[in-house]
């Protein structure tokens, strides 16, 4: 090793002893080439160790970053759970019955949280894990299902301003309440709930603020100001489990060139808790009919729309029937049914070797996806998909089940890539099919496709009664 004599910084004589003597090295000058004295190679020694210490001084710095940088990107507890569930869902199938009852029993403990990310039934999965996963599945969701004929129960005292009263019985309920900037909220209203329900408490804070439920297709309740003229809201609106439903506005129509053109047609509001989400509501109307005051029998007009895909916490329906006469002057009974469909929780089903792909098949609760086939086609690529039901639901069902599904791509750094645009193939009561369209950089093997949608869909018959809807 050479060193220039006339350059170097004296520092200390022990530290660089120390380093020399482990490296082995022997010390020279670069001018003469003879071996330095005491002094100067102490100053050699010392000058050389500071240089080493400062080298290595901002890896200490960068190890330290490092550190606060990892601490910055700590887990989620997403992804702790999902890191929860995927270990304890391998347990499921250890070797030791023991083992596979302890991981059984804590999936189940997590409760829904766990449904999104216990994985798929894969055709290569063992028997032993099938039938707890399909288990445990059932037992969650069972759980987890609402009861569309119980409401929430609302017990609130005190005198609160409006929005205070909303807000709070929005957190107490999980139902998400729209708290705009409105005068009216700043109002006081006096409670006085004790196990009230849901429904009847929100009309009750609305009374007293003077506001009324805005039918609109927001997920979040909304309001209105009250038109002075209007009648009481105890008299009008019926509660029936989660939902209330009132009459929104009552025409009837006389035709004066065709006698079939006569009618009376009735708007009506059907709200329910923001909690729920369904995704199809069928009327039935064949067989309904209205009671009129003077006992008139009033039919529903055949071939009117009886189907209705919901968006938000609410849906306004139109029904036509006979026009009553003039001697009626109120509809004294309505009594009538509807279903209503609700999905289950959504779930991730993921695909690979996706450019492989031969009717792969994964299923989850009641869902069966199968991977049909992909393909490239001109400057896209193409995947053809199929969905069937384990419980055998008819297409209008399947129809409803994954209505709010989504198809998409993922990349080998996790980053989502959307579809171009998509199409659906076939629909029966065999099942249903899409096609996917892609324009990806990469090649297809690069990519994982993830099928997204709700895991079951629970049918609901409800039946309601309106009274004393007066006639214009």
């Amino acid at each position: 090793m050479l060193l220039y004599q006339d350059d170097v910084l004296a520092s200390s004589w022990f530290q660089g002893q120390r380093i020399f003597g482990r490296a082995g090295l022997r010390v020279t000058t670069f001018k003469s080439g003879r071996a330095m004295d005491a002094s100067l190679l102490k100053i050699c020694f010392a000058a050389l160790a500071s240089c080493i210490v400062w080298s290595f001084f901002p890896i200490g710095i960068c190890h330290a970053q490092d550190d606060e940088i990892a601490l910055l990107k700590e887990e989620s507890p997403r992804d702790a759970l999902k890191r929860q569930v995927e270990a304890l869902s391998i347990q499921l199938d250890a070797d030791r019955a023991d083992d596979r009852d302890a991981a059984e029993l804590a999936l189940l403990e997590l409760g829904d949280q766990a449904i999104e990310f216990l994985p798929p039934i894969s055709e290569d999965a063992s028997s032993e894990w099938i039938i707890r996963a399909e288990r445990l599945r059932k037992l969650i969701t069972d759980r987890s299902m609402i009861d569309v004929n119980q409401p929430s129960l609302i017990t609130l005292q005190g005198t609160l301003t409006g929005r205070e009263a909303l807000s709070q019985i929005g957190i107490a309920t999980g139902n998400p309440i729209g708290l705009m900037r409105m005068e009216a909220l700043e109002k006081t209203v006096l409670l006085n709930f004790e196990k009230t329900p849901y429904w009847q408490a929100i009309d009750d804070v609305l009374d007293q603020l003077e506001l009324v439920l805005e039918h609109d297709e927001s997920p979040q309740l909304q309001f209105l100001p009250k038109s002075p003229t209007a009648r009481q809201r105890e008299t009008r609106p019926t509660y029936f489990g989660v939902f209330r439903i009132e009459p929104i506005d009552v025409i009837k129509k006389l035709d004066f060139h065709e006698e079939s053109g006569n009618q009376c047609s009735i708007s009506v509001a059907l709200s329910w808790e923001p909690r729920l989400s369904p995704s199809l509501l069928t009327l039935d109307v064949q067989d309904l009919e209205l009671v009129c005051d003077n006992g008139e029998i009033l039919k529903a007009k055949p071939g009117q729309e009886t189907e209705y895909i919901p968006n938000g916490s609410n849906i306004v329906f139109d029904l036509h029937f006979d026009r009553p006469s003039r001697a009626a002057t109120e509809i004294a009974t309505w009594q009538g049914s509807m279903e209503i469909s609700i999905p289950g929780q959504p779930v991730s089903l993921e695909f690979t070797e996706i450019e492989r792909a031969s009717d792969n098949r994964m299923s989850v609760g009641d869902l069966i996806v199968v991977l049909e086939k992909a393909r490239k086609n001109r400057d896209v690529h193409q995947i053809l998909i199929g969905v069937k039901s384990v419980s055998e639901l008819d297409a209008d069902g399947l129809q409803s089940m994954v209505s709010t599904h989504e198809a998409y791509l993922v990349d080998d750094q996790g980053k989502r890539l959307e579809h171009a645009g998509w199409s659906t193939t076939r629909i029966s009561d065999e099942g249903l099919g899409f096609s996917y369209l892609f324009e990806i950089e990469k090649e297809l093997s690069d990519y994982r496709f993830v099928f997204r949608c709700p895991q079951s869909l629970s049918r609901h018959r409800l039946a309601y009664t309106l009274k004393s809807i007066p006639l214009p």
